[in-house]
């Protein structure tokens, strides 16, 4: 559940007197710091913070399924060019017993590290993170709006502490304008790469394997196996099916059948993912036209 970022939300388990025995406790939390030289807009101030708790509840999900991935959201200072928010992960709080300080502190700088690792190859413009979800575009669209549309402006994301009324910042990241902006151009073409699964590029194209694996795959999300499909590139890439049909054929063909599957070929129709400079990275399957061996084909 997320809070109400313009007021304290205390939740169901939570009052005032509890904010401050957080605090005085020393237990772990987020900090969130916008600065500015515009005024934000209301719709990209909420964003901004509410984006980010999603991505901190779906990090515990992930990595720490036995915590509850509630946070609550603090706006404790808004002032000309600065505005700061603490994430307060009552669930860490919740079971100080059973988790050390030192730890919660771990699980906090594992998630501004990941965090940092899955958005900093948009920071040129040119990257991206190929395990992306839309969920997670559009998440990351919200962090970075509110600093790409201002002239000069940066977020920091910090782990802090309070130990004998004294502040710590045990770990921060940062981006500022040019970084935001670039990466607001690439996640928008990156949102419009996935949501591409209309007509093929390529219809009836020869895809063989070199890389496969027998267990189901998600649609629309890149799995471990790699192809090549000379008549695009002679570069093995990614797959990634769209196309249900066409993934239940392909795949009963690697569960079940007796010859070798990289004897095979696949008469596909396929969508090609690529960089901005237009260098293919993945394959997308939209359609599945059949076999053929490769021992027959010219």
């Amino acid at each position: 559940m997320l809070a109400n970022p313009f007021a304290p939300n205390y939740g169901d388990n939570a009052t005032a007197s509890d904010y401050r025995r957080f605090m005085e406790s020393g237990t772990p939390y987020l900090v969130l710091k916008l600065d500015t030289t515009d005024p934000i807009e209301i719709g990209d101030f909420v964003a901004s913070f509410t984006a980010l708790a999603s991505q901190y509840e779906k990090f515990i999900r992930a990595h720490h399924p036995d915590l509850a991935p509630d946070v609550s959201i603090y706006v404790k200072e808004v002032r000309a060019g600065c505005i700061e928010a603490e994430f307060i992960p009552w669930a860490i709080m919740g079971v100080a017993t059973l988790i050390g300080v030192m730890d919660k502190i771990l699980i906090l700088e594992d998630f501004i590290k990941r965090w940092g690792k899955r958005l900093s190859p948009y920071w040129s413009g040119e990257g991206r993170d190929e395990e992306a979800t839309k969920s997670d575009i559009s998440d990351w669209m919200g962090q970075v709006a509110s600093i790409a549309k201002d002239p000069d402006a940066s977020a920091r994301l910090s782990c802090v502490t309070y130990e004998k009324d004294e502040r710590k910042e045990r770990l921060a990241l940062e981006f500022d304008t040019t970084q935001a902006r670039n990466a607001l151009d690439g996640l928008r073409r990156h949102k419009k790469a996935l949501e591409h699964v209309g007509g093929a590029d390529y219809e009836k194209v020869l895809m063989v394997f070199q890389q496969s694996n027998t267990k189901d795959a998600a649609p629309g999300k890149r799995t471990s196996e790699r192809v090549v499909i000379n008549k695009i590139t002679s570069k093995d890439l990614p797959l990634i099916y769209v196309s249900d049909v066409a993934a239940e054929r392909i795949k009963f063909e690697i569960r079940e059948a007796s010859d070798n599957i990289y004897r095979k070929g696949f008469w596909v129709d396929v969508n090609v993912e690529t960089r901005p400079n237009g260098t293919p990275i993945a394959f997308r399957i939209t359609g599945y036209h059949g076999m053929a061996s490769l021992d027959n084909e010219d």
